[in-house]
């Protein structure tokens, strides 16, 4: 498939979602404020959970400097996933003010080689730097066209904490409301991932 101008391929949202089961390591946020950047969407999930458990972002972007309004992550803890879930579905949007609410879907592709080997063939390595997405490996950040050569010389760590059995989570359902969290506490993610 040819890379789409904006940086992504058009069957990044068309694909029909799994279901919840202890292999899902990638997840697609959806209702996601159009102006938000990866950076931020790390800085919500810092709110919430250790950062430094996502290794791959990606926030496809149109020709006009918008996000499309979806964006996938994986995590390299099954745990922190869980909670991630848990703990921010149907909530809103915390840095952004806005009243969307998050929906968070099992993705159809898991774990950051499959993803990385998923966009090799849909976004082009010409386009914007801002359209690639975020690769963390051993908690450093990694320049996506650096990751996939890594990945093509087979020097991705494989990492992968087991999910505790679909049975002790229960159903995915959101608190009653997230506690208020100062700016302060988005300082996780800038340290480890953003600054």
């Amino acid at each position: 498939m040819r890379p789409s101008q904006s940086g992504h391929g058009p069957d990044f949202e068309e694909t029909v979602p799994r279901p919840w089961t202890d292999e899902v390591r990638t997840v697609m946020f959806r209702n996601f404020p159009r102006k938000y950047t990866a950076h931020e969407l790390l800085q919500e999930i810092a709110l919430v959970a250790d950062a430094a458990l996502v290794d791959f972002v990606y926030l496809p972007w149109d020709s006009y400097s918008n996000n499309m309004g979806y964006a996938f992550v994986n995590f390299v803890d099954g745990a922190s996933l869980q909670h991630v879930v848990r703990t921010m579905q149907g909530q809103q949007w915390n840095i952004a003010g806005s009243t969307r609410r998050i929906k968070i879907l099992p993705a159809s592709v898991h774990g950051l080689e499959a993803n990385l080997t998923h966009c090799q063939t849909r976004i082009d390595t010409n386009a914007r730097a801002e359209s690639f997405p975020l690769v963390f490996v051993g908690g450093r950040r990694v320049d996506y066209v650096e990751a996939l050569d890594m990945l093509h010389a087979g020097a991705l760590p494989t990492q992968r904490a087991p999910l505790p059995p679909a049975a002790a989570v229960g159903a995915f359902r959101p608190p009653v409301a997230l506690p208020a969290v100062s700016a302060v506490a988005a300082a996780p993610c800038q340290a480890h991932h953003c600054g």
